[in-house]
């Protein structure tokens, strides 16, 4: 695993802070980095075979414990019903990555935010 995964999930989990960063840590965050990823991998399938409401639960857990991630939020904005939930999503993204495009080009077609000459 690169050591800037590593950093990533350590500095985004207040449970992990206090933790010397050890083997055993290193360990411990790979497990969790995998098991989210596994989440993550099954709810895009899950949107890729129209299964919203499993995706949506998937990604709500995923949320849970790790709010920090523009990617849950993006996939989440497309899985949700109602057009005010998916702009709190693709605002989510903006707040966490503000040149997430994708993000960008879904608020103005929610018209979530007016159009600019750079979407």
């Amino acid at each position: 695993m690169p050591i800037a995964v590593i950093l990533r999930y350590s500095m985004q989990r207040p449970f992990f802070s206090y933790l010397p960063f050890t083997e055993g840590c290193a360990k411990l965050l790979w497990v969790y980095y995998m098991a989210n990823e596994k989440t993550f991998q099954e709810a895009i399938q899950a949107i890729q075979n129209g299964e919203n409401e499993k995706a949506r639960e998937l990604l709500t857990s995923l949320l849970k414990s790790d709010q920090n991630n523009p990617e849950y939020w993006l996939w989440l904005s497309s899985v949700v019903e109602v057009n005010s939930e998916k702009i709190f999503c693709l605002e989510s993204v903006l707040r966490l990555d503000p040149n997430n495009k994708a993000a960008q080009r879904g608020l103005v077609l929610l018209g979530g935010r007016p159009a600019g000459n750079d979407i």
